[in-house]
């Protein structure tokens, strides 16, 4: 099937195409005719000018994708002659490589990214992004500047925990902000107030806000060059396989920053709700389980699934255990290690011992 043959064939099959493209500029763009409601090919206003470049400007202020009908509506294309116009032009437009045909949907076209930074070596900035982690996490993992640090964790093993214990070592050094998908102002003062600091502390270094979903235009508005925290990302209709693309979003919000993305998990998975897709644009993917729990404190274990930056030796798949006293203080209890699950086991029983018997307690 030629180009132009898809094309036109594509007419009849693309009206129920939703609008893919993020416009930087208006949507409108001026043209001397108006639009018409009917769809005939015989009647209607004609457009009037030069249709090509009218199309061609539309596309070179626009990203993304678009189809055949956004074109037509767009320009308010009724007759035949003007959609075969339509045609003409998209495939000049292709021609000159500023358009690619989409290889599934017919009648759909990828804007091509013309406006590509070069990267030059000699002057490129390599030096880490500067931030504190739990754990001396510092010292065996190196996080580069625009990276997403994965931090999945079963219910109630100290996601939050973490990622407040994250902002605050992190006051003073970096612009940092806390969206909370769960956690309303009044649980988040509570958890605050527990470190005994002082409030107004946390309200000039720390921006903090409940949001559900749209993190990647909060981060892009707000904070891309710092730390941002996003506590959790869930996906409200269940489609974790969503997931993956709103951290790529998240991503693509960034300037130099780095963000934190808590996620569910199940106890013991290897990864968080949405599967090892979720690992894709993590620089740093974290799990967390929980070990043993205890009315005065949880012993959990941190556990690098992913790094792909490190000073030194290869971190991945070492674990680190730890308390946490009272929800918010954190003790480390063993060094990195290496871990299976029957020697994770063993430690257990061991902690398990150690609670009943001698009163492991902070």
């Amino acid at each position: 099937m030629t180009l132009l043959h898809a094309l036109s064939q594509s007419d009849k099959s693309d009206k129920s195409d939703s609008i893919g493209h993020d416009r930087t500029a208006s949507d409108t763009i001026s043209h001397d005719r108006t639009a018409s409601d009917s769809d005939s090919g015989g009647s209607g206003p004609r457009f009037q000018g030069d249709l090509t470049c009218a199309i061609r400007k539309w596309i070179k202020e626009s990203t993304g994708y678009f189809t055949n009908d956004q074109i037509d509506r767009q320009f308010g294309l009724v007759l035949r002659q003007d959609k075969k116009r339509r045609s003409d032009a998209l495939i000049k437009i292709y021609k000159e490589n500023l358009i690619m045909k989409d290889r599934r949907i017919a009648g759909r076209w990828h804007i091509t990214d013309s406006d590509l930074e070069f990267i030059d070596l000699e002057n490129e900035d390599d030096t880490p992004f500067k931030i504190i982690l739990p754990l001396d996490l510092n010292q065996i993992v190196s996080i580069p500047s625009k990276s997403i640090i994965v931090l999945a964790g079963s219910p109630n093993s100290g996601k939050t925990c973490l990622a407040l214990n994250i902002l605050r070592a992190n006051m003073g050094e970096q612009p940092l902000l806390y969206l909370m998908s769960e956690m309303g102002g009044s649980e988040y003062k509570q958890r605050v107030k527990a470190f005994g600091d002082d409030l107004k502390i946390w309200n000039r270094d720390i921006k903090a806000a409940f949001l559900s979903s749209g993190f990647d235009g909060a981060i892009k508005h707000h904070n891309p060059d710092g730390i941002c925290v996003i506590d959790f990302l869930e996906e409200i209709s269940g489609e974790y396989f969503r997931i993956a693309s709103d951290i790529r979003d998240i991503y693509d919000s960034l300037g130099d920053g780095v963000a934190i993305v808590c996620l569910q998990k199940k106890a013991n998975a290897l990864f968080g709700r949405g599967g090892e897709s979720t690992t894709e644009k993590a620089r740093l993917y974290l799990t967390l389980d929980t070990l043993l729990h205890r009315s005065a404190f949880t012993i959990a274990s941190l556990r690098i699934a992913k790094s792909k930056s490190y000073p030194g030796q290869n971190p991945n798949g070492k674990e680190r255990h730890f308390k946490i006293i009272r929800g918010y203080r954190i003790e480390p209890i063993s060094e990195w290690m290496y871990c299976n699950e029957k020697q994770r086991a063993a430690w257990v029983t061991k902690y398990q011992h150690d609670a009943e018997g001698r009163g492991f307690y902070g």
